[in-house]
């Protein structure tokens, strides 16, 4: 077999690397528009939804430490089943990665390189996320270090012009839960739900490459905290600067919220930014969409992940392209098929069942150990 070596990366370098996966592209996609001015509330929920999700996970991880789901997978349900699962699994994630892909080229295609067909913006994508790989993990978590400040200060900075420009109305959050707690609890589930907290998934395969996976955990946890700091940061923002209907007829709210910073009649167009932000945030989440795949490759084909790069990258922007056939194809099939055809059981439920597998095995071998009683004992 040929192995790739044991790859490490920080704590910090998994701290930031989960934070920017998380923004990734959920803060500036529309979704929740069923919570309309409330959606900041939903965003909220997903602390208790997060954590619920990356208890789960830990819970599986947990059963074999220094494992990954791929590996959790071959225990649990035996060579056959279990190569069948890392199958399944590499494909989603190939999958996933081609949608988030096909994201940013859209965003591409409406900001700044309208000419450019979108054949060769996914190819020119995928050529610095493939390269990046050949490299090696810790080089993309050590690329994340290095931008992820600019991300996080350009969000802050974003605020900052906006409400200098007097375009924050704080009016546009009222009425609060005008019609309850329906539309809040319609809009998380399942959208908000799987999207992006159930996209944890990916870290099942990176968190046995941390420098410490009992300390991971805790990381994970404050990770989860910062990113929805951010998500309801960027949702009050937008509900703010474009009120609830404008917000819900955009499909980069964000983008256009940035629109109205105008300061001095001189410092105009901040949504070069946002485009920063978001190409930055596609960059890095189809990254470790597309480890997590290749990683599973590995694990099927014997081969190490680095030495199937070159060919699967160049798959990818064909994937990407033929994943619908236009944007509202593509957000249809996003937030309307996926979630309950691919998300929620490939999420949720297919790791539920194998832990659950994995401790009806590790209790059955326990029974298994006791020493048998002496018939012969007389009872008191």
């Amino acid at each position: 077999m040929n192995e790739s070596r044991k790859e490490v990366i920080s704590l910090s370098q998994l701290y930031i690397l989960m934070v920017i996966f998380l923004i990734g592209t959920a803060a500036f996609l529309e979704r929740g528009g069923e919570a309309k001015q409330d959606i900041w509330i939903a965003e909220l929920l997903g602390i208790v939804a997060g954590s619920g999700i990356l208890l789960l996970y830990w819970s599986l991880l947990n059963q074999s430490k220094g494992k990954n789901i791929y590996e959790l997978f071959q225990l649990a349900t035996g060579r056959i089943i279990g190569n069948l699962l890392v199958f399944v699994y590499s494909i989603y994630f190939l999958y996933q990665a081609s949608r988030i892909l096909r994201d940013g080229i859209e965003l591409l295609k409406i900001t700044i390189l309208k000419e450019t067909p979108i054949e060769v913006m996914a190819i020119a994508f995928m050529v610095v996320c493939g390269y990046t790989l050949c490299l090696g993990l810790e080089v993309l978590a050590r690329l994340t270090e290095i931008l992820a400040p600019y991300i996080l200060v350009f969000l802050f900075l974003i605020g900052i012009f906006l409400f200098a420009s007097d375009a924050i109305e704080f009016k546009n959050f009222s009425p609060i839960l005008a019609e309850g707690l329906g539309p809040i609890n319609e809009a998380f589930f399942p959208r908000m739900l799987v999207f992006p907290y159930g996209e944890l998934i990916v870290f099942t395969v990176i968190f046995s490459a941390s420098s410490s996976t009992k300390a991971a955990k805790k990381v994970s946890g404050l990770s989860l905290i910062t990113a929805i700091f951010f998500l309801v940061y960027i949702e009050g923002l937008e509900i703010a600067s474009l009120g609830e209907g404008m917000k819900t007829r955009s499909l980069y709210p964000f983008l256009i919220a940035t629109r109205e910073i105008a300061l001095l009649e001189f410092f105009e167009r901040a949504d070069i930014l946002v485009v920063f932000i978001l190409v930055t945030g596609v960059f890095i989440k189809v990254s470790l969409y597309f480890y997590a795949a290749l990683k599973g490759l590995e694990k099927l084909f014997n081969i190490s992940y680095q030495n199937l790069c070159v060919p699967i990258t160049l798959l990818l922007p064909l994937l990407s392209i033929i994943v619908a056939q236009n944007i509202n194809e593509h957000n249809i099939e996003g937030l309307e098929l996926t979630p309950f055809l691919l998300h929620i059981p490939l999420q949720l439920g297919v790791p539920f069942l194998v832990l659950l597998i994995l401790i009806i095995k590790k209790i059955k071998k326990r029974k298994g150990k006791q020493p048998p009683t002496n018939k012969g004992e007389s009872s008191l």
